[in-house]
């Protein structure tokens, strides 16, 4: 049983795939696996894959009979692997040479965590950026309530920055299929995980995210989309709080607040009225939740309370 397994949903990658599996191959650690799960690429993503695969017996392809969306695909390919450590790595990506080996000796460092989670770096793959910009995980250093607090409404940090223990990965913390269609479905993933177990952190930048490929389902561009899927995934977000019984805490009514806040003003900008008027609605009812000795605690989110009448017209 490897130590690590690497989980790829596939789609018509072609161009990146390649690299992406020599991102893996070329590991220093070398107890790992691959799962790539082709979910019906119709461009040569498939015999790309299985050309590694016959090379290497560590890589393993496999077609996904009925093509679904990437939470289906990633819990399909965790149903197949045998690793006691889970890292989901898209196939547009990359990854350090050390990223393993750096892992594993942090996986013996704390025994009660469940999730390790370092830096990444990230470049626009349709620009000439000289440089990528280097991005931490949210919360780093903090507690896992503080993390969770900000989970509830953003995705705390890339797919592949994180490892997570795969006995943690059970069928109330797999990837939520029921938003499949939709953008967003990590905020969901991440917020459920972050409630009932701890993240430790890794301490080097290891995930290498590469933004806007041809295909890729960010498209924060697109609100309408963006607002649609992100809803979506917080109004789950809400009812696991609810299933727990208990009141939401003021740092995830905060988190809330923002959220809907930047939708408030990307929908301003793009002169989208409908998000624009719903999203003034929701931010202000949330900045409202907060308590007067949460609001002394920051001064700018008081400024807001007080002058939201003029923030929000």
């Amino acid at each position: 049983m490897p130590l690590i397994s690497v989980i790829m949903p596939l789609f018509n990658k072609e161009a990146y795939l390649g690299a992406a599996i020599e991102s893996v191959q070329n590991q220093t650690f070398s107890d790992w696996e691959l799962v790539v799960v082709d979910n019906g690429s119709t461009d040569s993503s498939y015999t790309v894959a299985e050309m590694f695969a016959l090379a290497d017996p560590r890589v393993k392809i496999i077609k996904f009979i009925e093509k679904q969306g990437p939470g289906a695909t990633r819990n399909y390919g965790l149903s197949l692997a045998s690793g006691e450590w889970v890292l989901f790595f898209d196939a547009d990506d990359l990854l350090d040479p050390d990223y393993f080996a750096h892992a594993a000796l942090m996986f013996g460092s704390e025994n009660s965590a469940d999730l390790f989670t370092g830096g990444w770096l990230e470049f626009e793959n349709s620009t000439d950026q000289i440089s990528p910009r280097e991005m931490a995980p949210a919360g780093i250093g903090k507690s896992t309530e503080c993390v969770s607090d900000f989970a509830i409404a953003f995705a705390p940090w890339a797919v592949h920055s994180s490892f997570i223990r795969r006995v943690a990965l059970d069928d109330s913390h797999k990837w939520p299929e029921s938003l499949d269609q939709f953008l967003g479905e990590d905020i969901s993933f991440w917020f459920t995980l972050l409630l009932d177990f701890k993240v430790a952190w890794l301490k080097m930048v290891g995930a290498v995210y590469r933004m806007e490929t041809p295909g890729c389902r960010s498209k924060r561009s697109d609100i309408q989309l963006w607002h649609d899927g992100v809803i979506r995934a917080v109004r789950k977000n809400l009812h696991e709080v609810q299933l727990r019984g208990r009141e939401l805490r003021e740092g995830e009514i905060e988190s809330l607040f923002r959220l809907y806040e930047v939708f408030y003003r990307q929908a301003k900008s793009c002169r989208h009225d409908a998000i624009q008027v719903s999203s003034k609605i929701e931010a202000v009812a949330y900045l409202k939740r907060l308590s007067f000795l949460y609001l002394l605690m920051k001064p700018a989110l008081l400024v807001r309370r007080i002058f939201s009448i003029f923030i929000f017209q």
